[in-house]
């Protein structure tokens, strides 16, 4: 009886050491003092053919180790290598170190792939590995023409609507050709046209006709366009239509050239309707500042550049908007005097990057008061925010500091 508790003591003994053992193996292998902390490509997406660059950063927190670097090229679908990258031997690392890896891409065919790279010691011990996806074929498609015809039309007319799209990847391509026509916030039309097998560079139209029966005279409807293939959409492609013609949106200002704090006049009596009237007038001067009206008047105290937006309403309800870009520069006040009683032109307010030209007479002859002679005085200098002994001097504005000051100084002959 002792001798079989015996033997079940040591057989418990000898599966606990086992289960110890196993577990001291697999927690050695999980704290390698090499580990990798970066891993990536240099792109996501390649066109066959292309060079595949790796990039692997890897640090070692123990002593100088020589390092066996090996990465095989996998197919994401059945995980089966496909290829492989030369070893590569990095020697006495100690802390970070980073490298890179190429592969050649040419021959194999269009898919999602992944590399796996591994790290080993000189005795074969795995350190670390790591993965890395990426994909051969470039899907990219390009709406190459949308129209939308007519774009005015008459209640129960067909609308017809055509999209063209070229296929500029270099992988076949599936999706959708989607057209939808909204009205405000709701979608009163939609059209699903399917794709499949778009090899690159072949081109696809697609048609659809809108019967307008169902339209509410005068609303604006937005017929809208796109593609959806391989997870991703193109650019939607927009184009309003109505009964209605929309109002075309026009203004002009003064002055051309804004200065700080000036004040600027609008004016939008050049735009039109076709076959109605305008009803409104609506502005956005970009600052913050609202007006309404034909002719509005308005100031801006930042410097900078500023999108005004005018947006017309016609009789209808139809609208429409444009919009032009005004740069507010800064403004001067420039005072020229002189040290004799001599007018010299030239002082009133500029605008940044105005030019201006002062001219002081070289020699000026004051008459003196009865019974006494007069006198003559020679130009000497010019001084203020420009010195120079030149008579004529030549500038241009520019700066923050609003007030100037020049002073022609004579001295008498």
């Amino acid at each position: 009886m002792i001798s079989k508790r015996l033997f079940k003591s040591l057989g418990c003994i000898l599966i606990l050491t086992l289960i110890l053992s196993s577990i001291s193996s697999v927690f050695a292998e999980q704290v390698s003092e090499v580990e990798i902390i970066g891993l990536s490509t240099d792109q996501v997406i390649y066109d066959p053919g292309e060079t595949v660059t790796i990039n692997v950063l890897l640090n070692n927190s123990g002593g100088a180790k020589n390092i066996i670097i090996s990465a095989l090229i996998k197919s994401y679908l059945t995980n089966v290598v496909i290829s492989g990258v030369p070893l590569k031997t990095l020697h006495n690392v100690v802390g970070e170190a980073s490298f890179s890896m190429v592969w050649d891409s040419r021959g194999f065919p269009v898919g999602d792939y992944y590399v796996e790279v591994m790290l080993n010691d000189t005795y074969g011990n795995l350190l670390d590995r790591g993965t890395c996806g990426f994909r051969l074929g470039r899907p990219l498609l390009n709406v190459t023409g949308f129209s939308v015809e007519p774009q005015h039309f008459n209640m129960g007319e067909n609308i017809r609507i055509t999209l063209e799209a070229l296929n500029t990847g270099s992988t076949n391509l599936s999706g959708s050709c989607i057209f939808t026509i909204r009205k405000g916030n709701s979608s009163v039309w939609y059209s699903y046209q399917n794709f499949s097998s778009l090899a690159p560079g072949g081109v696809l139209r697609f048609t659809s006709t809108w019967d307008t029966s169902s339209a509410e005279k005068g609303a604006l409807y937005y017929v809208v366009g796109y593609v959806s293939y391989e997870s991703q959409t193109t650019p939607p492609a927009v184009v309003v239509v109505s009964t209605n013609y929309l109002p075309a949106a026009r203004f002009s200002y003064a002055p051309t050239k804004v200065g700080l704090c000036e004040e600027v006049s609008f004016d939008a009596s050049a735009s039109s309707d076709p076959d109605g009237s305008i009803s409104s007038y609506k502005w956005d001067f970009g600052d913050g500042g609202e007006g309404s009206g034909v002719k509005v008047k308005h100031s801006y105290h930042g410097l900078g550049d500023y999108f005004v937006t005018l947006t017309v309403i016609d009789n209808e309800g139809g609208s429409n908007s444009t919009m032009k870009l005004i740069s507010v520069v800064m403004t001067y006040t420039l005072n020229v005097s002189s040290n004799i009683a001599v007018e010299i032109p030239g002082s009133g307010r500029y605008k940044e990057g105005d030019e201006v030209t002062l001219s002081a007479p070289s020699l000026v002859s004051m008459s003196g008061l009865p019974g006494l002679l007069g006198a003559k005085y020679v130009f000497k200098q010019w001084v203020g925010f420009l010195n120079s002994t030149e008579n004529s001097v030549r500038f241009v504005f520019t700066g923050y500091e609003p007030r100037l000051e020049m002073r022609a100084i004579y001295s008498e002959d």
